[in-house]
């Protein structure tokens, strides 16, 4: 599967912080339904907010670049509860 693009990366951050207008965030919408890169972008990025969240972590962790943090994720059963884990 490919990885976003940087400038992917940025919109879809964006869209997860609530920064985009309307006609944007339906695109955003539309690209994760549809494209299965943006699909699993979506998903680890808002796992990871989760996970930061739950634990006094920093809001917008998408800015920092997906391959960084590939190592600490995983996917769950089913493709729908990413794990973290340890290096």
């Amino acid at each position: 599967m490919r990885e976003l693009t940087q400038s992917e990366m940025e919109q879809l951050n964006a869209f997860l912080d609530g920064e985009l207008d309307a006609s944007e965030s339906s695109r955003v919408k539309a690209m994760i339904a549809s494209d299965a890169a943006w699909a699993q972008a979506d998903l680890e990025l808002q796992s990871l907010d989760d996970l930061l969240g739950e634990r006094g972590g920093v809001r917008g962790i998408g800015r920092i670049r997906l391959e960084e943090l590939r190592p600490f994720l995983t996917v769950g059963p089913g493709g729908t509860a990413p794990q973290a884990m340890r290096p």
